[in-house]
């Protein structure tokens, strides 16, 4: 089934609910599925061909349906062809699969019952519940779609949903008894959307998959993928066409659980595999869709910092880690000396530094003071497991960093005094809005300020602020912005758009900076001189009917040559920055720098994402993004003084 706006769901009728049917009466398919169906009638059908067998792939319409009928019909025809020749095809070259006798997609009015937003519904039909003679699914009772007519939208998104639903068709015809319960849909959802995109990859941008590939990035921290269904689009890509059919025969059956399914259908050391690949964003869909990146790519938490202090650097731990959850990470050694030890379950080659291979931890680590060494972690077990870690820390024989060399961070309580979280509260064009952010601090990179030996200081952040969201109502039946527009229009004409529903919208921004100066410090004053500052302001605007939107703008400031001197003070793990006062001259060349630093030369790249690209967007949005890409691409490169902690 299709869900709008909450985009793409299979809702599975049991066969003996009949208030939830609507079928074709006269062709009696309905008895063979054990339904009270209404009259329809057929407007065409074409033949699924494939090696091996073929299907009848037929159109119907529900009598006194009320549309622009004879256009929607034969645009549906037209749609019926296409299909059938490309699910042949493809079918053939995945090979085990097969389609009942008949596929009958029925054009229906409105949901009787249920949600009104649903675009599409198949109907689970394993075995006919009559024996009539006669009818052509009495050894094979086909595979009733409903589409409703009442949910708008257009035809390449409809042809996605289409393949979709055919697959959730092939599944019930290839493997019956698997489909029985609930406990089958974290398979039968993510394959169906790998399918439509593997079916129909040219019609990705009128897709939900780009969304669907989002909420795996989130999702799959903390539930496994027995607990997803859309989002393993991500799994099902990353097993290919080569091993899906495969994978899917093995699943549980009658009486087996979803876990003893997936232990049969791929060994642990498989799962780790994809969990390492997810990690190292070598995942590519059906159309091309490289699951990497900020976007789409794996959240990689931070598990544990060291402090390099023997006896202050306790265990770090996660327990209970549920079965076939990606659970990854990263761990962070800060200057020492250590001999640590790890592993997850009975794995220990889960580590990796940079891209340079998935290992073991190292057993022994020397860390200057003014380094860092990091190391990822994935892992996916098949059955509850722990990850463990002791660093192990030494006395240290390296020589300490003399302050203010070595790595700092802001101390939390400055976090908002450096960095208020942009809102709409007042907007110049006199609107106000609801939207207010705030800092997402598991998303964020906090700001990190070293002072490498070699004189070279760094500057770097990644700071997320997310808002709450709005709810916002619109027509009910409208499953995307475009309609949205329409009505309004309509609107102004004295036509009104009822009944009316609720969607959510929400922003979000992601800020990243990237400072180096040179440095030195002579007696209590710290002299640094710029060498790049560079960044990005990305801003993303979701609308609620799952239309991601999106602009980033990087810059870079052009740089004058000129030294910045303040006064420091060190006091145990704290450092505190204090501008002074300068020279004339100096005090110039420093106000210089800081009008080119003000005068940016930015490139500004527009960037769609999601099902908006190619279409209308809300025009407050639009609005809302120009008005504020520039405001934030303005804010601080990073603060200039205040205190700092050792991480």
């Amino acid at each position: 089934m299709r869900l709008l706006p909450i985009l793409c769901m299979t809702c599975l009728l049991l066969l003996c609910q009949a208030a939830q049917a609507e079928y074709c009466e006269e062709n009696r398919i309905g008895e063979a599925v054990g339904m009270t169906l209404p009259a329809c009638s057929e407007f065409g059908h074409s033949s699924i061909r494939w090696s091996g067998g073929s299907s009848t792939l037929s159109l119907h319409a529900e009598r006194g349906l009320f549309l622009p009928v004879d256009h929607r019909i034969a645009e549906l025809n037209r749609m019926v062809a296409v299909l059938a020749e490309r699910i042949g095809a493809k079918m053939s070259e995945l090979g085990g699969l097969r389609l009942p006798a008949s596929v009958h997609l029925i054009v229906v009015d409105a949901m009787r019952d249920g949600d009104p937003g649903v675009m599409a519904r198949t109907i689970r039909s394993e075995t006919p519940r009559l024996p009539l003679p006669g009818i052509p699914g009495l050894s094979d009772p086909g595979c009733p779609v409903l589409l409703y007519q009442s949910a708008r939208f257009a035809s390449e998104r409809l042809t996605r949903t289409l393949a979709h639903e055919l697959f959730h068709c092939m599944q019930y015809a290839t493997w019956p008894g698997k489909t029985s319960n609930d406990a089958f849909l974290w398979w039968a959802e993510g394959s169906a959307e790998w399918f439509e995109d593997f079916a129909f990859p040219e019609l990705r941008p009128h897709s939900d998959l780009e969304g669907w590939v989002r909420s795996f990035r989130t999702d799959s921290i903390h539930r496994s993928l027995l607990q997803m269904q859309y989002q393993n689009v991500v799994f099902f890509s990353w097993l290919t066409r080569a091993r899906i059919v495969d994978f899917l025969a093995q699943m549980a059956g009658v009486g087996e659980s979803p876990a003893a399914g997936a232990s049969r259908a791929l060994s642990e050391d498989g799962y780790m595999s994809f969990a390492r690949d997810y990690v190292d964003g070598r995942i590519v869909t059906p159309s091309g869709l490289a699951v990497q990146g900020d976007e789409f790519g794996a959240q990689v938490p931070t598990l544990g910092r060291t402090t390099g202090v023997q006896g202050r650097d306790p265990p770090i731990e996660r327990r209970d880690i549920d079965r076939f959850l990606l659970f990854r990470g990263k761990v962070i050694f800060t200057g020492g000396d250590y001999q640590p030890s790890a592993a997850f379950g009975s794995h220990s080659d889960i580590f990796s530094e940079g891209m340079r291979g998935w290992t073991n931890l190292p057993t022994s680590l020397r860390i200057e003071c003014d380094r860092e060494r990091e190391f990822r972690v994935a892992g996916m077990s098949q059955r509850p497991d722990m990850f463990w870690l002791l660093p192990n820390t030494l006395a240290t024989s390296t020589p300490p960093c003399r302050c203010p060399a070595g790595p700092w961070t802001i101390q939390a309580n400055d976090i908002r005094r450096y960095y208020p979280p942009p809102n709409f509260g007042a907007r110049p064009s006199g609107r106000n809005s609801d939207w207010e952010t705030h800092l997402d601090v598991p998303r964020s990179v906090m700001p990190r300020l070293v002072f490498r030996q070699d004189g070279v200081a760094e500057f770097s952040e990644e700071l997320w602020f997310t808002s709450r969201p709005v709810v916002k109502e619109v027509p009910a039946n409208c499953s995307s912005i475009e309609c949205v527009n329409a009505c309004i229009a309509r609107r102004r004409d004295m036509q009104f758009c009822a009944p009316r529903r609720q969607v959510n919208t929400w922003v979000a921004f992601k800020q990243e900076k990237l400072a180096r100066w040179r440095w030195r410090a002579s007696g209590d004053q710290l002299i640094r001189e710029p060498l790049s500052v560079s960044g990005a302001t990305s801003l993303f605007v979701n609308n609620g009917f799952g239309e991601r939107l999106s602009k980033r703008t990087p810059h870079s400031e052009r740089i004058v040559p000129a030294a910045v001197r303040q006064t420091f003070v060190c006091s145990g793990n704290t450092l505190h920055l204090q501008a002074i006062a300068m020279p004339g001259g100096e005090q110039l060349a420093n106000i210089m720098a800081g009008l080119a630093a003000g005068n940016r030369q930015q490139q500004v790249v527009v960037e769609s994402a999601g099902r908006s690209r190619g279409r209308a967007t809300d025009p407050e949005i639009e609005q809302q993004i120009q008005e504020r890409i520039g405001e934030m691409s303005g804010r601080p490169a990073y603060p200039f003084s205040g205190d700092f902690i050792r991480p």
